[in-house]
């Protein structure tokens, strides 16, 4: 069989890491298709293949899954940063659960029971960190977004659209895209920037990644209501304090956390005092217990913080190195 070839009806059984339905072929091999959930029979057309297994593409649902929900945001299916919004809530809650305990298995050696996975509060608008790009075009032009499903070198502008960042950050956002100016003049200059911006308890921190010195951190401090700190690491360069205070707060778990740039701002860790490890796949949600080698305390002290009081759950995410 070739790709491209007459399509195939396949039912989908499983969600791969990467949130694509996984179905079977006629000959045995498992098929990748996006935009598919468990349950959901649907017509495929083949459009990578492999000896053990192929990707295919969505022509037609033939069955929704029982599980299936329209997917809120508008830009669903065009942006990359979401891939399961068509999928209830619950099943994603358990679908969750069945990666972890497939990992630990598989991966770790370990067995263990499926997890049940707490819930959010908030669905939607828990994010307390957003990762844009930014790319300057011709003309002046500037487009700013997310990347797109499956072509990432390509950009789904994100305006105020976007279901994913607690308000605050939106609003900042919304505001950084008013306010940068032609060609995104009050940004460091560069053909292509990664505009973090964070939640911290008095307001939103700005980091800046690539391009090179320059643009007006003040200005943009003045023009953006509710951001309180600018930091730039340039492409070649060490991560640099532009404007307002070094280090900002955020609140977790009734304990105030240092939130700003950092050489550790993606390094992630969830862990809880009393020997209840935890491993965080969600803001607020929480597996426990999970075993996790005590050493890793070492991470929280490289961090620059203590250990945790026992029972307290911490998700380090973010922290400032000065």
């Amino acid at each position: 069989m070739a790709p491209g070839d007459a399509p195939h009806e396949v039912r989908v059984h499983d969600l791969s890491a990467t949130g694509e339905g996984v179905g079977h072929l006629e000959d045995g091999r498992a098929v990748f298709v996006p935009g598919t959930i468990p349950g959901d029979l649907a017509r495929v057309r083949v459009v990578r293949e492999k000896p053990r297994f192929a990707h295919g593409t969505l022509e037609a649902l033939l069955e929704p899954s029982p599980d299936r929900r329209e997917a809120p945001c508008p830009l669903f299916g065009s942006c990359g940063g979401c891939q399961l919004q068509h999928l209830a809530y619950p099943a994603q809650l358990a679908w969750k659960g069945t990666r972890i305990a497939q990992a630990l298995r598989r991966l770790g050696g370990v067995e263990v029971e499926t997890p049940e996975v707490e819930p959010s509060p908030s669905e939607w608008r828990y994010r307390n960190r957003m990762s844009f790009t930014l790319k300057r075009l011709r003309r002046g032009k500037v487009s700013a977004g997310l990347h797109r499903a499956g072509a990432p070198g390509t950009l789904v502008e994100i305006r105020d659209e976007c279901l994913l960042p607690e308000p605050g950050i939106l609003r900042a956002w919304v505001s950084l895209r008013a306010a940068w100016g032609y060609r995104a003049a009050l940004l460091p200059p560069g053909p292509e920037l990664r505009l973090t911006l964070r939640s911290a308890r008095d307001g939103v921190a700005l980091v800046v990644e690539g391009g090179e010195p320059g643009g007006d951190a003040a200005a943009l401090l003045e023009k953006v209501p509710g951001l309180v700190s600018v930091a730039h690491r340039p492409r070649d360069g060490a991560l640099e304090h532009l404007a307002g205070p070094r280090t900002t707060l955020d609140r977790w778990f009734g304990e105030e956390i240092p939130v700003g740039g950092g050489e550790l701002r993606r390094f992630r860790v969830a862990a809880s005092g009393g020997g209840n490890d935890a491993v965080d796949i969600h803001p607020t949600e929480r597996i426990f217990p999970i075993d996790l080698p005590r050493q890793d305390w070492a991470h929280f002290a490289a961090a620059g913080f203590s250990a945790p009081a026992c029972g307290v759950v911490y998700r380090l995410e973010d922290t400032v190195t000065n």
